[in-house]
């Protein structure tokens, strides 16, 4: 699975410009840009995004941001989160009968979006499980549990939060084509990592729940794109 589409409805475009390149660095797709009511509405009929990033004051038109939202929860029924630099009881009141996601207050940085998409983003994939073998049993293993899985010939050896360990017959490449999941990557010819349990990393590995990880050349690009660790020299 790719990163979400995102519109962004902001009716200040210095602000709207920079919220864009946060987006976008940070791996995700911005669709389109809306200033009023009206484009907004527009733009997600054609577009139909993932998720959209909403502000609530809308100078430009007579509907604001909370409007906009209970539009969105009575046709595309998509996450929001707003940004927004009304924080005042009236506000806060009207805007949480909306159902949003989160609400993000201006002034904005990186790490607060960030951390905003991630989170609901991850929430809203559906739950993917798997069965594997435990003893004399087959257990149905929640995915998001899964730390990591190491290549072992045609098995896969899956690690999880608990720290238990499965061996299911399956090549690697399972996790990353079929389940297809978001936070599962391949870091290595031999290993998958769930990227929500990264701890850090340096220039040829990556702790991972407390196990050292290696990373292949050919995946570092990818690991720099998906975390936003600071690297270790």
């Amino acid at each position: 699975m790719s990163k979400a589409n995102i519109l962004i409805v902001e009716d200040e475009s210095l602000i709207a410009e920079e919220l864009k390149r946060m987006v976008q660095r940070l791996g995700y797709t911005v669709v389109a840009i809306a200033n009023r009511y009206n484009e907004a509405v527009d733009l997600l009929k054609k577009h139909t995004p993932d998720l959209v990033l909403l502000d609530i004051g809308l100078d430009y038109s007579e509907n604001d941001g909370i409007d906009l939202a209970h539009h969105i929860n009575q046709t595309l029924k998509i996450p929001f989160i707003y940004i927004t630099a009304n924080a005042d009881n009236a506000t806060v009141n009207r805007a949480k009968t909306t159902f949003p996601s989160a609400y993000i207050l201006k002034p904005f940085n990186e790490a607060a979006i960030f951390s905003t998409l991630e989170v609901v983003c991850f929430s809203k994939q559906p739950q993917a499980t798997i069965i594997v073998k435990h003893g004399t049993k087959n257990i149905v293993l929640d995915c998001a549990k899964i730390t990591f899985v190491k290549a072992d010939n045609v098995y896969s050896e899956i690690h999880t939060n608990d720290n238990k360990k499965y061996l299911i017959r399956k090549y690697l490449k399972y996790f990353t084509s079929e389940l297809a999941l978001d936070f599962l990557v391949q870091v290595h010819r031999s290993y998958v990592i769930n990227t929500a349990y990264i701890k850090s990393y340096k220039s040829n590995f990556l702790l991972v729940n407390d196990h050292e990880i290696p990373l292949g050349d050919a995946f570092k690009e990818k690991v720099n794109d998906l975390t936003q660790f600071n690297k270790q020299k």
